[in-house]
């Protein structure tokens, strides 16, 4: 005769069982195309709207190369967005200890870890972050003409090769002041920085 326990969590079959290997887990930008394809068309494009250019083409790309999607693969991604908007939503209103509390009241040890670490790295994103991917001399176009300090900010924020490049563009004299301020920067206010970026 079974225990109680025996019942409630039935071994799942496994591919020396004879069942079919477990399909291999899908990447973000796979998950993001499965969650836009089980969306009604207008609320689909109205989620596009909502991202980056850059993204909306990997985005849909990946939705254009996309074969049948299983329904099991559908509801982890739904259920996946939903945990990852839900945890966005304690970080607002108690701050990450909190969320992080109550997703592993809901969740296994695992997923809250994993989500907390997405949500952290959402949260704490590295200002000017997305100009990591930005072509140096297409930055150095855009910013040569603005303040110093302004570009002095800007520099600070990105990784030491990308700054070198883009002083190097500048005029020799802009170069001096630029690195000037950066040595004698003390923390920004985040709005500021915000208001920048």
């Amino acid at each position: 005769m079974a225990t109680a326990t025996e019942k409630e969590s039935p071994k799942k079959p496994t591919a020396e069982d004879g069942a079919a290997p477990a399909a291999p887990q899908l990447n973000g930008l796979q998950k993001s195309a499965v969650l836009i394809l089980s969306l009604k068309t207008e609320l689909a494009a109205k989620v596009l709207r909502m991202l980056p250019r850059d993204m909306v083409e990997e985005v849909t790309r990946e939705v254009a190369s996309m074969d049948i999607v299983e329904p099991e693969r559908i509801n982890d991604a739904m259920h996946e967005f939903y945990t990852m908007a839900m945890a966005r939503r304690y970080v607002e209103q108690g701050g990450v200890a909190y969320a992080y509390k109550l997703l592993q009241q809901t969740l296994t040890q695992d997923d809250a870890t994993r989500i907390m670490r997405q949500i952290e790295h959402q949260v704490y994103q590295q200002p000017f972050s997305f100009l990591q991917k930005t072509d140096s001399e297409n930055l150095l176009t855009f910013i040569q003409d603005e303040h110093p300090q302004t570009i002095a900010l800007v520099l600070a924020h990105l990784s030491s090769t990308k700054g070198a490049e883009i002083l190097k563009g500048l005029p020799a004299a802009k170069q001096i002041e630029v690195v000037a301020r950066v040595a004698n920067m003390e923390q920004t206010n985040p709005e500021v920085v915000k208001e920048v970026e």
